[in-house]
């Protein structure tokens, strides 16, 4: 939220040591947001360099982080040039012409930037529920969408009046609806991410009882949801203080003080955590693609030809020797061709591929009569 504007006629001394905090606030505020700013960009870092092969099937989740990751980079700058600032007028202006131009005005246009990435963040995390879920639940993917299309449209609603009040056109009433809707947005958005976090967390829980119930391995599915669930509480941890702090500046305007250093804190960093936390959300849906289903531009890329790589196919093969009914049986062996060296080969062709058209081949030749009368020695030393 914009800085208030000062008491009229303070003191010289009063000016010097409120412009001070001011700028003890903003350097610390912009320290945060770097060291935030950094943990985004390894994320982003690991998204490309993981999927890079697939930009062509995987174009809009990519393009949509590296979206979020240029604004939040252009937010960065921005908080580091007004930190910058701050520091400038200290040094060479005390007689409180700071309190008008120009930080007041970069202050709206940090805000307006700030609004355009939530409701980015907020698109993405409904993309993917809706994703997810269009399949399997109308109402969740509604209920999802009820609390991002309000969220959107005062979100553009708050973004027009803030670029209105950066270029010195504000009046009495845009500025209500202006910080009216603001909060607004902010709750609307916090309840998308909860609910979007629960709604992934559900479906790897799932996936992860399932598993349990196989007899599998369920550990890299708990990694997962330990992150998720993580990310959440991290994120509504900020959120929700936040929130509160910003009500309570707009009860009790202030220029300096433990409230505004709190909102500060708490804005700065969520400048780069509102891009941080979508991100996490593409690079593991897009990455355990077992758990939360295939992206549907890449799945329907795969329908138009697209041949399988030999690391899905190997990967397919394990799949399905994990997977199979009975390990009872016993291989035997049999002599090779040159009748020298004995090979080892399975008694059903289920062993190997139970499912594909390869392992039917060799079912159907297992039950045909056998015309071999080699024997196998069972004193060979080589027996498993």
């Amino acid at each position: 939220m914009p800085i208030s504007r000062p008491p009229p006629q303070p003191s010289a001394d009063r000016l010097h040591g409120d412009l001070l905090a001011f700028a003890l606030q903003t350097l610390g505020a912009t320290a945060t947001e770097c060291v935030v700013y950094g943990l985004h960009f390894a994320i982003v870092f690991a998204l490309l360099a993981n999927h890079a092969t697939q930009w062509r099937q995987r174009y809009v989740s990519l393009g949509l982080a590296l979206l979020l990751f240029s604004i939040c980079t252009m937010n960065l700058a921005l908080s580091i040039h007004m930190a910058i600032t701050s520091l400038k007028t200290l040094s060479t202006n005390a007689d409180g012409m700071v309190w008008h131009s120009p930080m007041d005005n970069l202050e709206w246009v940090h805000c307006a930037i700030f609004i355009i990435a939530l409701m980015i963040s907020d698109g993405i995390l409904t993309w993917r529920v809706c994703v997810l879920y269009y399949r399997k639940s109308w109402a969740i993917v509604g209920v999802q969408c009820s609390l991002l299309v309000p969220a959107v449209v005062l979100g553009l609603v708050s973004f027009s009046c803030m670029l209105r009040a950066a270029s010195g056109h504000l009046d009495g009433g845009c500025s209500t609806i202006m910080f009216q809707g603001q909060q607004v947005v902010w709750v609307l958005s916090g309840a998308v991410h909860v609910l979007a976090t629960g709604l992934l967390a559900r479906i790897a829980w799932r996936h992860h009882g399932m598993l349990k119930r196989s007899g599998m391995s369920g550990s890299e599915v708990a990694r997962v949801l330990y992150i998720l669930a993580l990310s959440s509480v991290i994120y509504c941890l900020l959120w929700i203080p936040l929130i509160g702090l910003l009500f309570a500046q707009v009860a009790h305007p202030t220029f300096v003080g433990p409230v505004v250093f709190a909102r500060k804190f708490f804005q700065h960093s969520f400048h780069q955590l509102v891009g941080v936390y979508p991100t996490v959300v593409t690079y593991f849906t897009l990455s355990r693609s077992a758990i939360f289903g295939k992206d549907p531009v890449a799945t329907s890329s795969r329908t138009r030809g697209t041949k399988p790589t030999i690391r899905s196919w190997n990967a397919t093969r394990s799949a399905q020797r994990n997977l199979q009914v009975s390990m009872d049986d016993e291989p035997t062996l049999q002599w090779g061709d040159d009748l020298k060296s004995p090979v080892r080969t399975p008694n059903s062709a289920q062993e190997f591929l139970p499912m594909s058209p390869m392992g039917r081949k060799f079912a159907d030749l297992d039950s045909a009569p056998s015309t071999s009368d080699t024997k196998i020695d069972p004193d060979w030393p080589g027996e498993a």
